[in-house]
C-alpha cells in the first residue's frame, strides 16, 4: 500500500474526501490528526536552535546516561 500526502485548494477538499471515501481500502486522516500540543512544538523549536556541534553522538549520550 502507499501512502498519499496532497495539498489542495479548500474548495476541493470537500470533494477530494468524498472521492477518497469510496475506496475502501483507504484510511484517511484529517489535520486535526496531526495537531502537536505546546510541549511538542517548544521541544522541536529548541532543538532547530541548537548548533550541531551541541548534539551527542549515541555512544556518548550512552555512556552519560551509564555514568561513565
Amino acid at each position: 500500500m502507499k501512502q498519499l500526502t496532497i495539498n489542495i485548494p479548500d474548495y476541493y477538499y470537500k470533494t477530494f474526501m468524498e472521492f477518497f471515501k469510496r475506496i475502501p481500502e483507504a484510511s484517511l486522516l484529517n489535520e486535526s490528526d496531526y495537531v502537536m500540543d505546546e510541549k511538542t512544538l517548544s521541544i522541536l523549536d529548541a532543538r532547530k536552535k541548537t548548533p550541531l556541534e551541541k548534539y551527542l553522538t549515541r555512544e556518548e549520550s550512552n555512556k552519560k546516561l551509564k555514568g561513565i
